[in-house]
């Protein structure tokens, strides 16, 4: 083992028969990443790109394989001693879920597919707390960076940030009663004044009689879900609530982006842009 500080191999350092040629490992190669994959699902994200790339390999191990898992092994080696931590000094009403989201775009010379990346963090003024990760290859390939990101944002969303805000929703309602409340009885008290409002809802109501309430409770107002994206084609799709070129994910990727323009539509949910420097997701892809 040699120190060195990446957990990945630049594929374009492989060979054509590297990739052809069957690997030594290949009797152990199962358990041995497995055991690997446990460590990046709790504690080591930075690890996680890794492990997929080798745990989609072991029906199927090549030499790249063993130089990839030897580049893996090495980086843990070199970087026994580092840990992941945290550190919560805020109320619940005080912290916010951010999802970090991002995507490569063709970076696999094999398939020339993407990967999904994710991030959701608990962040306050005195409060950084990462709570779960996501790294997954998507299952088509993607024709523009834009599109690899917008699948991204979907995948984490769908399966990651939507059901924390829910579960931090249920949260607040319990340990902050008397801060919902507050936030309730001033919302109400500004819906009151405006009348107007109320008859808008009477017409929508009359439009969409066969209309079936949501068996879940309604948003509450602390619970703010926040979302990084460094695209800003992305987030300017988002605004507008439209994709006229993106109409062909629907059949390629099997993704309904109207559910993006739906989701960006609860108040509690906001995005916003940041640099590639600062985009945490990037570790994932």
């Amino acid at each position: 083992l040699r120190k060195v500080a990446t957990p990945n191999i630049d594929d374009h350092a492989l060979t054509d028969q590297d990739f052809e040629v069957r690997g030594e490992l290949q009797p152990h190669a199962a358990r041995i990443v497995l055991k690997i994959v446990f460590l990046a699902r709790r504690v080591r994200p930075d690890i996680c790109w890794a492990c997929n790339a080798l745990a989609r390999s072991v029906t199927k191990w090549t030499i790249a394989c063993d130089k990839r898992l030897h580049r893996l092994v090495s980086y843990l080696d070199t970087t026994r001693d580092w840990m992941m931590s945290c550190y919560v000094g805020d109320t619940p009403d005080k912290c916010t879920l951010v999802w970090w989201s991002d995507a490569d775009f063709a970076s696999d010379l094999q398939d020339s597919k993407s990967t999904s990346g994710g991030y959701l963090m608990l962040i306050g003024p005195k409060t950084s707390a990462p709570i779960t990760w996501l790294c997954k290859k998507q299952g088509a390939v993607s024709h523009s960076s834009t599109e690899a990101e917008l699948i991204a944002l979907d995948a984490g969303l769908r399966t990651e940030a939507i059901p924390a805000l829910m579960l931090w929703n249920y949260m607040l309602r319990v340990f902050c009663p008397d801060a919902v409340a507050k936030h309730d009885k001033m919302l109400k008290s500004s819906k009151g004044k405006n009348i107007s409002q109320h008859v808008d809802k009477v017409h929508d109501l009359l439009e969409n009689i066969d209309y079936i309430p949501p068996s879940l409770p309604s948003p509450t107002p602390l619970a703010k879900l926040k979302i990084c994206e460094d695209n800003d084609a992305v987030l300017k799709l988002l605004l507008k609530r439209r994709h006229p070129k993106m109409k062909h994910v629907g059949r390629t990727h099997r993704v309904d982006l109207d559910f993006l323009h739906q989701v960006m539509a609860d108040p509690s949910i906001t995005a916003r842009y940041v640099n590639t420097k600062e985009q945490l997701a990037d570790i994932f892809t």
